[in-house]
């Protein structure tokens, strides 16, 4: 299962229930998660929020390593790479 925190974004505030599930079902078609919860004092306003799955990392390529055999540029290998 995956444990990701999902980051929801409130879409707005109605006084009833119906106007609530009027505007979560026009925005079912752009997010991915839609929901409707209970909010204010007492739980008489119902609130829209939405979810978006986010987006994969970019993956970086690999640095290319020197072909087996050859040796490194540099004072250190100087010496080596003339072959004394």
């Amino acid at each position: 299962m995956d444990t990701q925190i999902k980051n929801w974004q409130a879409a707005g505030v109605f006084p009833t229930f119906e106007e609530a599930d009027l505007q979560r079902n026009k925005l079912q078609k752009k997010f991915d998660l839609v929901k409707v919860k209970r909010c204010g004092i007492g739980g008489d306003l119902f609130k829209v929020k939405t979810w978006n799955k986010p987006a994969p990392p970019k993956k970086e390529k690999p640095k290319a390593k020197a072909p087996k055999g050859q040796y490194k540029k540099g004072k250190k290998n100087a010496r080596i790479r003339s072959g004394q």
